[in-house]
């Protein structure tokens, strides 16, 4: 009986601290925009914003653009909308098939283990390996933040 008793508490003891929360994180700002290439809507690029420095806190943000090139941004584990506080580097990604069609995710592989598809932005924009992208955002605290991304695909 005594050992039982035991037993009940450690599993009511693990069930409790199992359900509590974890540390909230930095408080999140809703963040949106779009992305032109050459003048016209660049839909179904990858949107990331890196932070720039020490200050900014949390992991930044991660999105997707439709057809009309617009995007927002979400935590890496999508269940949050907007972007913390501060100074990004910016990353931006457009996968094509070589017809030059949309690549789609597949969930279950990356699009560089089946083959065949290619970057289609320059460097400038998408190199985030070494650091050459040139594009920066600003997330401040007051409301919505709204940017507007226009890509050359002449550029360096």
């Amino acid at each position: 009986m005594k050992s039982q008793l035991c037993w009940s508490s450690v599993v009511i003891f693990l069930g409790v601290t199992s359900c509590s929360k974890g540390p909230e994180g930095p408080k999140l700002v809703p963040v949106e925009g779009v992305v032109t290439l050459d003048g016209k809507p660049l839909s179904a690029a990858d949107v990331m914003f890196i932070p720039n420095d020490d200050t900014t806190k949390g992991q930044g943000g991660v999105g997707r653009t439709d057809a009309s090139g617009r995007f927002s941004l979400q935590s890496h584990d999508r269940r949050q909308k907007g972007a913390p506080l501060g100074s990004y580097r910016v990353i931006i990604n457009k996968l094509v098939k070589p017809d030059g069609s949309d690549y789609v995710p597949d969930p279950n592989a990356g699009p560089f283990d089946t083959g065949g598809f290619k970057e289609l932005l320059p460097a400038a924009y998408r190199d985030g390996d070494t650091n050459q992208s040139t594009l920066t955002a600003e997330v401040p605290a007051d409301g919505t933040t709204t940017l507007e991304f226009k890509l050359n695909s002449r550029a360096r």
